[in-house]
């Protein structure tokens, strides 16, 4: 019989073995979803409460005649959301400076794809055909490597993956703000161009597209904004 603690978790070479089985299954771990245990929210959840430490990342592990469900150990994987110049790079680069695991999505995980399939997309590249490889976000949400990982970022594909999360952070900005760092912007940037700030500025108007999750005030200096995150985060990852 597996030797366990006060609060169910295996002990000694038990847990050390599950660990081992975890690391070595990341596409069961990724599939494994949410497990919210005080709600119905599941592996279909598609919002996300400020109440982080709720979560629990569960991952189908067969151990004995049959399969069972264990809880990864102290590795937790947050969204960094908001619409074009709220910030999400700048908070990328300082989780970064800071010491922790901060991918910048638009980069690293982007291509040109169908939002309704996920298949390359040959025509024109638009806001809409803006997608993240959700095979890639799959890994580093099961890569045991990191306590915490920061996805920094929009895509139009977040629903394809946002439930493999542990919360969601929505940088937000005022009108103003808004429309002045769209004034600061490169000519090559997106929304410099007279089109592209229109939808920036009907985006930032309705909301569409960006999931929910904590709101975080980016119109504060970088620092604050990324102390504001972290206030969020367990300092292991655990909860």
């Amino acid at each position: 019989m597996d030797e366990r603690d006060e609060e169910g978790r295996l002990v000694g070479a038990d847990r050390v073995a599950e660990e081992v089985e975890l690391a070595a299954a990341p596409d069961e771990l990724a599939r494994g979803g949410l497990t919210d245990p005080v709600g119905d929210r599941g592996h279909g959840a598609t919002s996300h409460t400020c109440d982080l430490g709720r979560y629990r990342r569960a991952a189908p592990v067969r151990k004995g005649p049959g399969p069972r469900t264990v809880a990864a150990v102290g590795h937790r994987n947050y969204l960094v959301e908001g619409v074009s110049t709220s910030g999400k790079t700048s908070v990328c680069h300082e989780l970064r400076r800071r010491g922790h695991h901060a991918v910048n999505g638009d980069t690293d995980l982007a291509y040109v794809g169908d939002p309704l399939t996920g298949e390359p997309w040959t025509g024109e590249p638009t806001h809409w055909t803006h997608l993240w490889d959700v095979s890639a976000v799959r890994r580093l949400v099961a890569d045991p490597a990191h306590p915490v990982t920061f996805l920094c970022g929009g895509s139009r594909n977040v629903a394809g993956f946002v439930d493999l999360l542990d919360g969601v952070f929505v940088l937000t900005v005022d009108e103003e703000t808004l429309r002045r760092r769209l004034d600061e912007r490169p000519a090559d940037e997106f929304g410099a161009d007279p089109e592209e700030r229109a939808l920036v500025e009907r985006l930032h108007r309705t909301g569409e597209g960006v999931p929910d999750g904590i709101r975080i005030d980016a119109t504060a200096p970088l620092a604050e904004v990324v102390d504001a995150i972290l206030a969020h985060v367990p300092r292991d990852g655990r909860t």
